[in-house]
């Protein structure tokens, strides 16, 4: 093979690379208006998840050994000790509806997938944004969905624990909710941002110590180095707990089912009533 030959192979991987780096990172998400009677349907659908449980995945194990268990002997002086787990699972939409159970992210996918089958443009989104209801603001990982209505993504959280109205939505005052970072952003063909199952992974250990600080320094009146090395060593086997009862997937598209049977026939049923 001839220098230019190959030469001219190298430019075009790389300007093939480079393409498939633009078409990954800019955003080419559906923008078709939705009809009256799709949304109407889909807001049969927002208030059939509303009605579900919100059932984030917890877990009480009981230590028994470990390095957390000693340190919490030696210093708390208590033989039983139970921690509180928080897990990182996510469900596929039929799972959801079978449970009528979920938590925030469960919820987006459910309604984004339903959308679809529905011909509404929409998609997941997951980001950071600030919770006031406690004495302390604080920064959480969330995540909802936003749905393309009157010529704009307007966001829509299915969440039956929060407040949010589909007149709400329909308003556009929803919009006055900005998160504090996106994450990223996916329906069943795209995804936009910064999907990193390493990340997840991370940020769960991460809110594993801070819960677990927090509850140390409410509950006890040990040293900030102290409470340290035990929320240190918790979160650690915490974490490890954790990873066998979480499921975390390498691509989040693969969540989103607007052809799922199960899905279908439940979206039918709703919108036909």
């Amino acid at each position: 093979m001839k220098k230019w030959q190959i030469g001219l192979m190298v430019i075009g991987i790389v300007i093939g690379i480079l393409l498939a780096s633009s078409l990954w990172s800019k955003e080419q998400f559906e923008t078709t208006e939705p009809t009256e009677k799709q949304i109407n349907e889909l807001e049969k659908v927002f208030y059939a998840i509303k009605k579900f449980e919100y059932e984030p995945e917890i877990y009480n194990v009981p230590l028994t050994s470990g390095k957390c268990y000693s340190l919490c002997k030696q210093v708390l002086g208590t033989e039983e000790m139970t921690i509180e787990i928080a897990t990182d699972y996510y469900q596929y939409p039929s799972e959801t509806i079978e449970k009528e159970a979920g938590d925030c992210e469960d919820f987006s996918i459910l309604i984004v997938s339903a959308a679809k089958h529905l011909g509404i443009p929409a998609r997941v989104v997951e980001g950071v944004i600030k919770v006031d209801n406690e004495v302390k603001p604080k920064s959480v990982r969330h995540t909802w969905s936003e749905v393309y209505y009157n010529g704009k993504w307007r966001p829509l959280d299915p969440n039956p624990a929060g407040k949010t109205s589909f007149k709400e939505f329909l308003s556009g005052s929803t919009e006055d909710v900005i998160a504090e970072e996106i994450i990223c952003k996916y329906d069943d063909l795209i995804l936009s941002g910064n999907w990193d199952q390493r990340e997840r992974f991370n940020w769960l250990s991460r809110s594993l110590k801070e819960d677990y600080q927090k509850s140390l320094r409410a509950n006890t009146n040990l040293s900030e180095q102290k409470i340290e090395e035990i929320a240190t060593a918790c979160a650690k086997e915490a974490f490890q707990i954790a990873i066998e009862h979480s499921r975390v997937p390498d691509d989040p598209r693969s969540y989103i089912q607007p052809d799922n049977p199960r899905l279908k026939e439940w979206v039918d049923i709703l919108t036909s009533a």
